[in-house]
């Protein structure tokens, strides 16, 4: 607890938290949903594709779809952890907030597996997608839900 009250009284935290400016809370919450929406939004597509929608579309189309999702995974972790640190003594303290996190890194480490599955060294364009990595990617789209509902939990919960 003293390090969650130590990190909410830093300066950033200070502003983000307790500033009228535009430029404070409102655009990181912005910044954190920007990212939330790219991560999230192209691990749909891929999910949705390796599941069998939208089968005109070249599974190796998506082969370039994974920098996106980790520059907005990068805007996410950064945006959030200062979001974090403005009100740490009263998130750090929700059980619900590590379900979040929890979700996020099974659903990342669920990502580059799908990657690995798909898009391998022994895979050919014309192969079809393994049962595995339909089931992977039922489980990210699961994973990603998760972590969204329990991300806007942790504000009532």
């Amino acid at each position: 607890m003293e390090f969650l009250v130590w990190l909410q009284s830093r300066p950033l935290a200070v502003w983000v938290a307790e500033s009228t400016s535009l430029f404070a809370y409102p655009t990181f919450l912005l910044f954190h949903t920007i990212g939330l929406a790219v991560v999230v939004g192209a691990n749909v597509v891929l999910d949705l594709r390796v599941l069998g929608a939208g089968r005109r579309i070249p599974l190796d189309a998506l082969r370039k779809i994974f920098s996106p999702m980790w520059v907005g995974f990068a805007l996410n972790a950064a945006s959030g952890a200062v979001l974090f640190a403005a009100s740490a003594e009263f998130t750090g303290v929700k059980p619900i907030f590590y379900v979040k996190l929890g979700s996020i890194l099974a659903a990342m480490i669920v990502m580059s597996l799908i990657r690995r599955s798909v898009f391998g060294v022994s895979r050919t364009p014309d192969r079809p997608v393994p049962n595995a990595a339909k089931a992977m990617a039922l489980a990210s789209l699961l994973l990603w839900a998760g972590a969204i509902t329990a991300g806007r939990y942790t504000a009532y919960m």
